[in-house]
């Protein structure tokens, strides 16, 4: 006789073990993606921004005139 006959108990035994599945890859979840950023992370070059836009200059001015 198994404890696993009765449906009730078989049905709460599935979802606890995909809820500790699902903690279990949660907790994985951060060193997965460093993984995967390292083998997909290239260096780029550096450049210049080059001159603000003329609406980026406006509202510079607009905040440095309104602040103290």
């Amino acid at each position: 006789m198994s404890i696993f006959r009765d449906p009730l108990i078989r049905r709460l035994y599935l979802i606890s073990m995909m809820i500790l599945l699902v903690l279990v890859v949660w907790q994985f979840l951060p060193l997965l993606e460093q993984q995967l950023v390292r083998m997909t992370a290239e260096p780029r070059i550096v450049t210049s921004r080059g001159e603000l836009a003329a609406q980026e200059k406006s509202t510079i001015e607009v905040f440095e005139q309104a602040s103290p």
